[in-house]
């Protein structure tokens, strides 16, 4: 059977200041005070942090042995 990725506490600290980083772009878009081009320059640093932090995420749920669940259509 294979190993599970180990999750460190580096990931844990990455993974904080990715969420705080994603936190403070939100404040800045919202604010509004951004020009267009620099709000879309923080719209894909988001985007790109986001997929990363769930990349993160992923690898302490397999490491737990925790899979995401997939909702079936007939549930819903």
């Amino acid at each position: 059977m294979p190993m599970a990725p180990e999750t460190n506490d580096n990931d844990l600290s990455q993974y904080e200041a990715i969420i705080e980083r994603i936190e403070e772009i939100v404040r800045l878009l919202e604010s509004g005070r951004s020009p267009l081009a620099e709000s879309l320059k923080l719209y894909a640093e988001a985007k790109s942090l986001t997929e990363k932090a769930n990349r993160l995420l992923e690898r302490a749920e397999s490491s737990l042995g925790l899979y995401p669940t997939e909702l079936k259509t007939e549930e819903l």
